[in-house]
């Protein structure tokens, strides 16, 4: 029993100074959230308290890796207490985007095992309509885990390998509008916990589910409206843009708690709008990384050769356009230095956020076969932007 703690206060010892590094992107992350909330011209805090939507989800974890099927033993369900607004002008103009909603969504989730725990989150959310009554929902935010892997108390816990998390969501839905009820709202999707390994293990938590809200009647809750001001022409120039961005980004690898390895990366990008009225654009880019961990992970040379640690990528994919902030999804290839555990082909996912005509900021990730990897926080130039 004392070797036992004397261990575990080793551990606890080695891994403090760490731990503030790991928790340093998952913060900026949720920082940056603010940020894209003000340029929405949205208020962070409603006007009412009471909650505009109720909603109980049940589904399942999706044993994506092999591993997880020890994890997996029951079924997955949360509540979760819902605030919003319609939107009306500015970015929600453009497109398909008439009626669209913004709120946040605060929730508990159980992951389905003791193994999984429970996960408290927030979720900034974003609805548009597609057809009829139906839509699509996804958003972005943080989530705390109660069980994340611990070599003494919890070492079958290798799901999430730190408390602090990034949630995404996916979702698409229909809703029922009942007279003297209200509104009664289903949608199923993906809800997925990473914290994009900054902390070992990492094989992150996909939940497969279904989602049942009650929306309260309008005699009873008024559903608030925002218009957003118009944006500038500057915003929606079209034809084609070029910005170059630099990151810096860390990976954890191999053993949880050992060194974290830093990644830098230097990227060239174009894309083209058609349109100014169209809300996205086609994108590709070129990118030029040092990828540190390559000296552990990589080839033979890397530990004593710098060049050996430089990856060169191609990416293609589509940008999506919100006012100032953008969110980037491209298909990458890796062309030189392969990482042998992540391999060639990765997602490209960056949400980007314009500070003037020219400058802006930027936080996103790799992800490699559905194992999020690399995240970053960069900045971004763009020359033509001002024109």
């Amino acid at each position: 029993m004392h070797a036992a703690k004397l261990r575990r206060a080793t551990f606890e010892v080695e891994m403090y100074h760490s731990l503030n590094h790991r928790l340093l992107i998952p913060l900026l992350a949720f920082c940056m959230q603010g940020m894209v909330l003000q340029s929405q011209e949205l208020a962070a805090t409603p006007y009412h308290w009471r909650p505009a939507e109720y909603r109980l989800s049940g589904g399942y974890s999706l044993p994506h890796r092999h591993e997880m099927r020890a994890l997996v033993t029951g079924h997955a369900w949360s509540t979760s207490l819902i605030w919003g607004k319609h939107l009306e002008g500015g970015w929600s103009s453009h497109g398909n985007r008439q009626g669209a909603w913004q709120g946040v969504e605060v929730a508990g989730t159980w992951g389905g095992s003791k193994d999984l725990g429970w996960i408290v989150h927030a979720i900034w959310l974003h609805r548009k309509p597609l057809f009829g009554n139906a839509f699509s929902e996804f958003g972005l935010g943080l989530g705390w885990a109660t069980s994340p892997f611990d070599p003494l108390e919890a070492p079958r816990s290798f799901a999430l390998g730190s408390h602090v998390n990034a949630v995404l969501r996916a979702n698409i839905g229909y809703h029922w509008d009942i007279r003297h009820f209200g509104r009664l709202q289903f949608a199923g999707g993906l809800t997925h916990f990473s914290n994009g390994a900054v902390a070992l293990p990492n094989l992150g938590i996909n939940l497969i589910g279904v989602h049942l809200s009650v929306i309260p009647s309008k005699d009873q809750y008024q559903p608030t409206l925002k218009k957003l001001d118009g944006l500038p022409e500057k915003w929606l120039s079209q034809g084609w843009h070029y910005e170059t961005t630099v990151r810096m980004g860390i990976r954890d690898i191999g053993l949880p708690g050992g060194v974290l390895h830093p990644t830098s990366t230097w990227m060239n990008t174009v894309h083209y709008r058609h349109r100014k009225e169209q809300n996205w654009s086609a994108t590709a880019a070129v990118d030029l990384g040092l990828n540190q961990s390559l000296r552990v992970n990589g080839e033979p040379e890397a530990i004593s050769n710098p060049s050996k640690r430089i990856q060169t990528a191609l990416l293609i994919g589509a940008r999506c356009h919100y006012g100032r902030t953008a969110l980037t999804l491209m298909q990458g290839w890796m062309m030189s230095h392969t990482d042998s555990e992540l391999g060639t082909r990765h997602l490209h996912t960056a949400l980007q956020h314009a500070l003037t005509p020219s400058w802006g900021i930027e936080l996103g990730l790799r992800s490699f076969r559905l194992r999020a990897d690399s995240p970053f926080l960069g900045v971004v130039w763009s020359p033509t932007a001002s024109n």
